[in-house]
């Protein structure tokens, strides 16, 4: 006679913290982005940087006045400031992605560890044994 577990072959069986590593693997993808974010933010400020240097070198072989050379370096440093405070704004942002993986992380662990010991119990539990047994087949 069968019994109704042996028909489960597609049929996937919810683990504990499934839920959980989906919000990981997706935590994890969004700190990539950031990670690339940041990356072109440091890129933008270096080109900024670059550019300071080229207008001061323009100012000392006489290409900019000084009302150019000011002006033109307000607009850059203004520019850098907003690349430095998108910056901030990014590292915060991975910081606090960061730690929500980490306390899901914490959540997981805890999630298999009572897994773990309710399966124990219900090994050892007469009615348990057999339908345990089939889980780690299946597994």
């Amino acid at each position: 006679m069968p019994r109704f577990f042996e028909k489960t072959t597609n049929v996937r069986i919810r683990q504990p913290g499934d839920e959980e590593n989906m919000l990981i693997d997706q935590k994890s993808k969004l700190i990539d982005k950031l990670i690339d974010q940041k990356s072109k933010l440091i890129d933008q400020k270096s080109k900024l940087i670059d550019r300071l240097g080229h207008i001061e070198q323009m100012l000392s072989t006489g290409q900019l006045s000084r009302e150019e050379y000011d002006q033109k370096t307000r607009r850059v440093e203004a520019q850098l400031g907003t690349v430095k405070a998108r910056k901030r704004t990014v590292e915060a942002r991975m910081e606090t992605v960061e730690a929500q993986i980490a306390e899901t992380q914490k959540i997981v662990q805890a999630k298999e560890a009572e897994l773990k010991e309710f399966t124990k119990k219900s090994e050892a539990a007469p009615q348990g044994n057999e339908f345990c047994l089939h889980l780690r087949k299946i597994r």
